[in-house]
């Protein structure tokens, strides 16, 4: 992956090395929200020369031991295997990977994977789709799915981990399908929905668009939608939209704003990188996360961020 999501993946694989007692040797190490692409891949070589295939599944265990890195935070919906899918997609996006996972959802316990590329002549190496699919084991583990099982699309075991994993594992990648796969699992733990309480914000705000603004400002890692805002104000569908129309607003327009507000104050109290900001304020990607900033408050993300500092400075 590139941008911030290599340095949270390199990370993540520099722990799961870790778990296998190995000790890394890299020539940059993830310090900010950005590594370069080689970083991740001399992680994948050192593996693969040290240990062999098999274990390039296993490092994906690392983000067990990762708690604290804000990028992962963002990815995890406990009891919510299919969020947390789609949280995937969508850091994959915003973040203009070229290598994507393509998904197919056979039901709520069982998902089919195609690891691609998006140009033409760069097709991920069998090493990476390896290691893709450790990672997205561990993000299920980590949101409280048990009984997992990956196998490739011809049928051949890939976790848990076959006895003779670096055979079968090699045969895989010689057999050319090590892309294509199908995870599903057997029972989840943990809330498997979020409970919308009818927000008390109504009642204390004149305006409905202002509440509105200031529900979805704290929920903007999370799916929301029109039907889950009214839920969350208490009103029917219809009723919120002709409320909204009364101050000549649709809920586009209170989700831009949401999203903006939210930034401004990541930016003013916190140093997360900017890249970071724009993913948990549900931007598409950055190049949209600056323009709709600068769009609504005058300043690009980093303009904004500069004039804040100097203003703390000189006080």
């Amino acid at each position: 992956m590139s941008d911030f999501a290599s340095a949270a993946m390199v990370k993540v694989l520099q722990a799961g090395a870790k778990r296998l007692g190995m000790s890394l040797t890299l020539n940059e190490s993830p310090s900010g929200a950005t590594v370069p692409l080689a970083s991740k891949r001399e992680v994948i070589e050192q593996v693969v020369r040290q240990r062999g295939l098999g274990d390039l599944l296993r490092l994906g265990q690392g983000l067990l031991d990762v708690k604290q890195d804000p990028t992962l935070t963002l990815l995890l919906f406990t009891g919510q295997p299919l969020a947390t899918m789609r949280a995937w997609l969508r850091l994959e996006r915003f973040v203009h990977s070229r290598h994507r996972i393509v998904q197919t959802i056979h039901s709520e316990q069982k998902l089919e994977h195609r690891h691609v590329s998006l140009t033409s002549g760069a097709a991920p190496s069998p090493f990476e789709d390896l290691v893709v699919l450790g990672v997205l084991i561990a993000l299920l583990q980590r949101c409280g799915v048990e009984g997992i099982e990956a196998r490739s699309i011809d049928n051949a075991p890939l976790w848990p981990l076959p006895q003779d994993a670096h055979v079968s594992i090699k045969q895989v990648v010689d057999r050319g399908v090590s892309a294509h796969w199908v995870l599903n699992w057997s029972s989840v733990h943990g809330p498997k929905s979020v409970s919308i309480e009818p927000s008390i914000l109504i009642v204390q705000s004149t305006r409905i668009d202002e509440a509105c603004v200031s529900w979805l400002a704290s929920r903007l890692s999370d799916d929301t939608s029109v039907d889950t805002l009214a839920q969350a104000m208490g009103i029917s569908r219809r009723s919120l939209q002709r409320r909204l129309g009364e101050f000549g607003v649709k809920y586009v327009d209170l989700l831009g704003r949401a999203r903006a507000q939210h930034a401004a104050q990541m930016l003013v109290s916190s140093k997360q990188a900017l890249a970071h900001i724009g993913f948990a304020c549900g931007y598409s990607d950055q190049a949209h996360f600056s323009r709709d900033f600068k769009r609504r408050l005058g300043l690009t993300p980093a303009q904004f961020r500069d004039q804040r500092d100097r203003a703390r400075q000189s006080q």
